[in-house]
């Protein structure tokens, strides 16, 4: 009976061993069923789309894909017909793999889409891979350049446009008066700059935009022209708040106030601070404060760039205080020159010394009962001709004449120019003048007479 049980108990396991050796080689011939892998992954391994596809929204410029092919079988992309702004490298390969799609820009108004299918050459029964790759439209405008900087005498400004849109329109502020279209295309747009007639640099925005409401696109386009008349060289007086004043040109020269209750600064939005000259007595001599002085006893470089031709600018107020002859700005006195106030008969005079005292004088303006703004600028062109004198004021040429004699600029003794009068014995100043400056300049060279109206343009302005 022992021996009966013993004898089955090792037939079963003898059967149990054969079943399991059977069982192994079955598993090492066929191998392990893996479940079928076909997706398209970031270089992260993060899933695109979705586990069997989805949408992936692109930029709408030209832009490279990278992704990974994540599979264990053989496999192809497809990218269906209608859709070659959008390609592969790749097309099929094994396993895993990496593969680059390449997107074209989309020029279009509207958005557009490409379906990337990856699907199993190997087993049809695998569900494809399917990605939307959405590329946006819409408006697109693109100006070249968007600054432009323009000199003094004008020209045309080439823009070029790269646009999807049907059509644009140009505008130009209403008040921008020296910016014209030229042509307007798609490609192009050309603007016209007219000549500057205001001494300063002046600038304007231009916009280029959709004539269709239903792509608002606009593009701004700055122009900036340069003044009509370049800098002061030797002189441009600022007045500061607490009284001093300092000269913004090249040569900095220096300014040194004389104080006091006779001199005053008035706030001004366009320039600052003006100075106020309010002597007890116009036409004063011997005043010791209420004044500037421009000492260039010891500038060679100033006196030589005045001896061969110069121009003198002022911004200043007079009225008929009933007194001969004061003197807003001059270095006058056995030589150099001056700015005279002709009280007499209300009229502005030019002097400078070539040759001898070279009165320029304008024919009298009449009464002058209020204090009244003028501008008044004397030009010397270094020469001896009929002309080489000028008187402007207020952008006009009042008089004009030859010097007394020869072409030679006699300086001074006194080789400093005074602002609120004319220049005196040493810290002192004579014929005191009663008004308001705004602008004290000298100039190298003998200005234009276009140079001399832009200035003036450019104080109406």
């Amino acid at each position: 009976m022992k021996k009966n049980l013993l004898m089955n108990v090792w037939m079963m396991l003898a059967l149990f061993m054969c079943m399991g050796i059977f069982s192994c080689s079955d598993n090492s011939e066929d191998g392990v069923k893996e479940p079928p892998v076909l997706r398209l992954v970031d270089k992260n391994g993060n899933s695109v789309g979705g586990i069997s596809g989805g949408d992936y929204n692109l930029t709408g410029n030209v832009e490279n894909l990278t992704l990974r092919v994540m599979s264990n079988l053989d496999w192809k992309i497809t990218i269906p017909e209608g859709n070659e702004w959008f390609k592969v490298d790749i097309a099929e390969g094994v396993g895993f793999k990496e593969v680059s799609f390449t997107a074209t820009e989309n020029e279009g108004l509207e958005e557009r889409k490409a379906q990337v299918i990856l699907s199993s050459t190997q087993n049809s029964s695998v569900p494809d891979f399917i990605l939307n790759c959405i590329q946006p439209g819409g408006p697109r405008l693109i100006v070249t350049p968007e600054n432009a900087s323009v000199g003094k005498e004008g020209k045309d400004v080439i823009v070029a446009i790269s646009t999807n849109l049907p059509s644009l329109k140009c505008i130009i502020p209403e008040n921008v008066k020296w910016i014209t279209q030229k042509s307007l295309t798609n490609k192009q747009l050309v603007l016209t700059v007219a000549t500057s007639d205001i001494a300063k640099i002046r600038t304007a925005t231009v916009e280029v935009t959709s004539e269709s409401s239903a792509y608002p696109t606009t593009k701004s386009i700055e122009i900036r022209q340069a003044g009509a008349v370049d800098m002061a060289e030797l002189l441009d007086v600022k007045f500061n708040a607490d009284g001093t004043a300092e000269d913004l040109s090249a040569m900095k020269m220096p300014i040194k106030t004389f104080a006091g209750p006779t001199l005053t600064m008035i706030e001004n939005e366009t320039f600052g601070y003006i100075a106020k000259f309010d002597p007890e007595t116009v036409n004063q001599n011997k005043i010791t404060s209420g004044f500037y002085t421009v000492d260039f006893t010891q500038n060679i470089s100033f006196q030589n760039a005045i001896a061969d031709g110069f121009s003198m600018e002022l911004y200043v107020t007079a009225k008929d205080y009933g007194e001969s002859a004061p003197i807003p700005m001059g270095c006058h006195g056995g030589g150099g020159v001056a700015f005279i106030w002709h009280d007499d008969n209300n009229s502005w005079g030019f002097e400078p010394y070539i040759g001898n005292y070279s009165a320029c004088n304008m024919p009298p303006l009449g009464e002058v009962p209020e204090e009244t703004w003028y501008h008044v600028v004397g030009v010397w062109d270094g020469t001896g001709n009929a002309d080489a004198i000028k008187l402007y004021v207020d952008g006009k040429v009042e008089a004009q004449r030859a010097p007394a004699s020869g072409n030679s600029f006699q300086f001074p003794g006194n080789k400093w120019f005074v602002i609120g009068g004319d220049a005196g014995a040493a810290n002192e100043a004579d014929r005191a003048y009663k008004g308001q400056i705004a602008i004290t300049r000298i100039y190298d060279r003998a200005l234009t007479a276009e140079e001399v109206k832009a200035l003036y343009n450019t104080l109406k302005e």
